[in-house]
């Protein structure tokens, strides 16, 4: 069985429907570059550039479009790391997704998502709990700083319980942190 957008779609065709006034075309451009995955990547400038779309379901399923590029999307990290502060929680939560997926430096990863602890909903959170807990002992030196922000505190500790034995340096913070 064919997937649609595969058999109606390739790059160039879907990329040149993402500049058109219509939203609801630049929308299923996007949909159709997701579908193409990693073969898409030709078209990652086009969908970095609608990363800030007037119309948020084009910036959530570009979002969407570049996490399942993959790391051939990698560049446009920036961009996409900024839309996790994204006024549209659909936005927000395929920001975070697409982040994971890119595969970047976990120094790059981390600082974003635990941005994300400090200042989003439970939808978001998950993911980037998930992209940091994946990360292990390498993030633990962040968690302990977002144990120092109340908003962050929660998420934090569940990580750290999460990444287990590997997050023993965090205990003497954890411990303050109960003070």
């Amino acid at each position: 069985v064919s997937h649609p957008a595969r058999a109606q779609s390739s790059p160039p065709a879907a990329i040149e429907r993402l500049r058109t006034p219509d939203a609801e075309v630049r929308v299923q451009a996007a949909r159709e570059l997701a579908a193409l995955g990693p073969a898409a990547a030709s078209a990652v400038p086009a969908l970095a550039a609608r990363l800030a779309d007037d119309v948020p379901e084009v910036r959530a399923y570009v979002c969407y479009a570049l996490g399942r590029i993959g790391p051939d999307a990698a560049p446009v990290f920036p961009k996409i790391a900024e839309r996790v502060a994204d006024v549209d929680p659909h936005v927000r939560r395929e920001a975070v997704k697409a982040l994971r997926r890119l595969q970047v430096d976990p120094a790059q990863l981390i600082p974003v998502m635990v941005r994300v602890l400090e200042s989003s909903s439970s939808e978001e959170v998950v993911p980037a709990m998930q992209a940091i807990a994946e990360i292990g002992k390498e993030a633990v030196p962040a968690l302990v700083e977002a144990l120092k922000h109340e908003e962050a505190r929660y998420w934090a500790c569940q990580i750290l319980s999460e990444i287990g034995p590997d997050a023993a340096d965090a205990a003497p913070a954890i411990a303050a942190t109960l003070q």
